[in-house]
């Protein structure tokens, strides 16, 4: 390793958090069958994107056609902190090159 690099190298500290990388980004979200009884009970993660979804649903049935639900649910997801990376598209071995972190805090305190 460059001794540059090895210079400015941090050590990790043992006591803090191993931090959780966002991976997750569907441009729909839960597509699923229910009973036939028409009733459903439904856990699930929230996919990693940072943003709000419009939630809705509808039924089709031979006896009573198309069915909607009488009204839509929004639900918001949200990090309290997180940070965002501006890559460059590409870069070759030997380049300089600017990285830019951008850093969201909403918590109520400083964060080090």
């Amino acid at each position: 390793m460059d001794d540059s690099v090895q210079s400015l190298a941090v050590i990790p500290n043992k006591n803090v958090l191993k931090p959780s990388v966002r991976k997750r980004f569907p441009e729909t979200w839960i597509w699923n069958d229910m009973l036939t009884s028409g009733e459903a009970v439904y856990e699930t993660t929230v996919p990693d994107t940072i943003t709000s979804w419009i939630c809705s649903a509808f039924a089709i049935n031979e006896e009573n056609g198309l069915g909607l639900a009488p009204s839509q649910l929004k639900l918001r997801v949200f990090r309290p902190f997180f940070l965002r990376l501006e890559l460059p598209y590409s870069v070759k071995r030997g380049e300089k090159m600017a990285l830019q972190v951008l850093i969201f805090n909403y918590l109520e305190t400083e964060q080090e």
